[in-house]
């Protein structure tokens, strides 16, 4: 018995190849390194967001430790509260809200 390909799966996979090459052709040496063994776009997708995602979280947990660890000046309240803005702001920057009780914790 021959087997033939479906039609649409060949197109898929032909469109799949061409993401495929594109998202590689794109991805900086660092990022391309983590990819490495993939052979289909999502697979590449996949890696990247379980890559950023893990380094959001790291980020995070950096910047809560660092606001945890602000110490209030007797000299200056506004240097204080300007220290929170800027790491709440950090946050901000790398996708993760802060809550208004965090701000006080």
């Amino acid at each position: 018995m021959l087997l033939t390909l479906n039609p649409e799966y060949e197109e898929w996979e032909v469109q799949d190849q061409t993401l495929f090459g594109w998202l590689q052709s794109t991805l900086s040496k660092y990022v391309l390194s983590r990819v490495l063994g993939c052979t289909h776009s999502y697979e590449v997708w996949e890696k990247i967001c379980e890559y950023f995602c893990l380094l959001i979280k790291s980020c995070a947990r950096q910047l809560r430790i660092a606001m945890h660890a602000i110490k209030l000046d007797p000299k200056s309240m506004e240097g204080y509260l300007l220290k929170i803005k800027n790491y709440v702001d950090e946050f901000a920057r790398v996708g993760v809200l802060v809550r208004h009780e965090e701000h006080f914790d």
